[in-house]
């Protein structure tokens, strides 16, 4: 029986067309082939059936009819990328897991066997398979890191994606030199890859930002601003995390604190062309309104922590003016105002924030009633005034 031969990944077929003819010339000559073979026609037809159903359920229940026909598949780890794909599609997280765990087992099998036929050809590793590897092994890690981040396991998350970065990096290596691409030229399956380290370095910030590692979420944001140094949500990151976790004292507060306000500063300047661009018109005003009162908040922090009372005042109030329901703001403003001794200007700016309510409540309501009974000698309207000023929120 003429049997067809089976290659399911687009891109090895690409691949092999576009950087290796002879290899790909030479497997058709003499029946050996890097990529999965059907042993039939029905494998090949149960297959070719998998790859053309599109809804997740359906797909599900072929592919668990494939592996239980074809245990013995070279399909059998593409078959679990259908099923990677379909639990994705189903927000199964769980069975996301449990299947890239097993494509990934059974490619690093396939891949062995491959290798290990060559060595007993005599020759040396194939590019195109390990390339495809690399990448396969990129997605496989991928998805794991995103299931794990879907049920909230920062340490998996941060390991996964570790794991996604190295097969990445192969996989940028190995494209250069099969192409000899050593050049600063754009080229879209390198930028690809830049844009995948990018993702998983983001990752890994924003897992370690969940485990309140602030150490770690720092070193990984400045290598994500290092591969893109306008990236707007990694600006927000950094300097949000460097603000609130500065040293405690010396030439390491102040390198810091400057540094903090270099990338507030930018995170500013970016948010503004964002806003103001194509991109921010699906920006809601709600949402742009919170981004707005966040990064300027940081700011204000920066400003708060280096004793520029004045600079932090005139945050504050644009963060207030984007966002004035935001205890917080309230309080640190207060506070700013009580630096310089405007103890009116402070007073309100404390009401507001107790009134608000939120974790800065008990600091706010201290330092206001200290200020409040210095200026009137009791604080017997203290309640009053805390309602009168509570009515001004977002009413100016």
């Amino acid at each position: 029986m003429n049997i067809p031969k089976r290659t399911v990944p687009a891109s090895w077929l690409a691949v092999c067309i576009a950087v290796t003819p002879p290899l790909a010339a030479r497997a058709q000559d003499d029946d050996f082939r890097l990529e999965p073979v059907a042993a039939s026609a029905a494998e090949f037809e149960a297959m070719d059936a998998l790859e053309l159903e599109q809804n997740p359920v359906t797909q599900l229940t072929l592919a668990t009819a494939f592996l239980a026909s074809y245990p013995a598949s070279e399909f059998t780890h593409l078959v679990h990328r259908v099923r990677i794909q379909a639990y994705d599609a189903l927000g199964n997280a769980g069975a996301v897991i449990t299947a890239a765990e097993a494509a990934l087992e059974s490619e690093t099998a396939f891949v062995e066997s491959r290798r290990a036929t060559l060595a007993e050809r005599g020759e040396a590793e194939a590019p195109v398979l390990e390339l495809e590897f690399a990448n396969s092994r990129t997605f496989y890690y991928r998805a794991l890191m995103d299931a794990h981040n879907q049920q909230a396991e920062n340490e998996a998350v941060i390991r996964y994606a570790t794991l996604g970065l190295e097969s990445n990096a192969e996989a940028r290596e190995r494209f250069s030199a099969m192409t000899d691409d050593n050049s600063d030229d754009f080229d879209p399956t390198i930028e690809n890859h830049r844009a995948v380290e990018l993702f998983l370095t983001q990752t890994i910030m924003a897992a370690y930002q969940n485990l309140n590692d602030a150490e770690q979420t720092i070193v990984y944001a400045e290598r994500a601003l290092e591969l893109n140094p306008d990236d707007l949500a990694t600006l927000l990151t950094l300097s949000g995390v460097m603000a609130e976790r500065p040293p405690e004292e010396g030439d390491a507060r102040a390198e810091h604190l400057d540094r903090a306000e270099e990338h507030a500063e930018n995170a500013i300047d970016m948010l503004d062309r964002f806003l103001d661009g194509p991109a921010g018109a699906g920006i809601g005003d709600a949402q742009a309104a919170a981004l707005r009162s966040s990064v300027h908040s940081t700011l204000g922090l920066i400003y708060l922590h280096q004793e520029e009372f004045g600079d932090a005042r005139d945050e504050y109030e644009t963060a207030l003016e984007a966002a004035p329901d935001d205890p917080i703001a309230w309080f640190r403003l207060g506070f700013a105002y009580a630096q310089d001794d405007e103890a009116d200007d402070a007073m309100e700016a404390l009401a507001r924030s107790v009134s608000l309510g939120g974790v800065t409540e008990s600091e706010a309501r201290d330092l206001l009633e200290r200020i409040y009974e210095a200026e009137n000698g009791s604080l017997d309207l203290l309640d009053a005034f805390i309602a009168e000023e509570a009515g001004r929120i977002g009413n100016e």
